[in-house]
């Protein structure tokens, strides 16, 4: 608890209501994390009551979806775009505090189907919970979760409970410092802050040329435009790692300059030593 992950799932939220993709929501708290995007037309926001329904009716359209990539022999979403020349949107549904969720008669079954046999039609299942336990976090959720990320928790086994692996308890109880697992990788990231839009202010969904404004630093110390254009090459060329010799390269810059600055980032909590 107070360690980011809603604050994480803003970030992702914010951002993709700025892609041509359907989102959709679920909160244990009645509402009052997410239902602040219902203002964008691709933005769905899933209260107890509908949240069976809900699965129901995407588990359908996986159904349907898988139908159609079947006629083209396709094996994914994006194969089947280019095979077919139709595009389908991807469809992200966020659940913040799934164990809530697992509580309300019925849903279980689905959430499991939905993350062993989704993917692969563009519909993808982010689940979230400050109670990594075992009992919380079922085996086909986690086998079939191909990005994993743990913040700071108190305990070992809190850590294999979310990563298979020890390692987040030792994060220092950092707001947004995380443990990432994905593709056989660790890595240690720090998240960004957010600011949050008002309940039901429609601020989101706008065209991707506009600049994502709601993003900053968590510090407010802000960073000259020689920093900016490096941070942005690393983004661009190096996926967020801060690779020096790439960065020189593409900027026309000494090295020492780039790892300079990648110090002076790291001693303020923007960039992590993997990173």
């Amino acid at each position: 608890s107070g360690m980011g992950k809603s604050r994480l799932l803003h970030a992702w939220s914010q951002v993709l209501l700025k892609c041509p993709v359907e989102l959709s929501a679920y909160d244990g708290k009645g509402g009052m994390e997410f239902e602040r995007y219902t203002g964008s037309a691709r933005y769905a926001f899933i209260d107890n009551a509908a949240m069976v329904n809900h699965l129901e009716s995407m588990l359908d359209e996986m159904e349907r979806r898988n139908a159609l990539l079947k006629e083209y022999g396709a094996t994914s979403l994006s194969e089947y775009q280019i095979d077919s020349g139709k595009t389908l949107p991807h469809h992200v549904l966020i659940i913040d505090e799934i164990s809530g969720l697992m509580e309300i008669d019925g849903a279980r079954g689905l959430v499991e189907r939905l993350a062993r046999e989704a993917r692969a039609s563009g519909i993808h299942l982010v689940s979230a919970t400050q109670h990594p336990e075992a009992r919380v976090i079922s085996q086909t959720i986690l086998a079939n979760s191909i990005l994993r990320i743990a913040f700071s928790v108190p305990h070992t086994v809190n850590s294999v409970a979310v990563l298979g692996t020890s390692g987040a308890e030792r994060l220092g109880g950092i707001p947004g410092r995380m443990l990432i697992q994905w593709r056989g990788q660790r890595i240690i990231a720090q998240a960004y802050h957010v600011e949050l839009p008002k309940p039901q202010r429609d601020t989101l969904g706008v065209p991707q040329t506009e600049e994502i404004r709601q993003i900053t630093p968590a510090h407010s110390e802000r960073l000259d435009d020689n920093v900016r254009a490096m941070v942005r090459c690393a983004i661009d060329q190096g996926g967020g790692m801060f690779v020096v010799t790439r960065v020189a390269a593409a900027l026309g810059i000494r090295h020492g300059d780039v790892v300079a600055t990648a110090r002076w980032l790291e001693e303020r909590g923007l960039l992590t030593p993997v990173q």
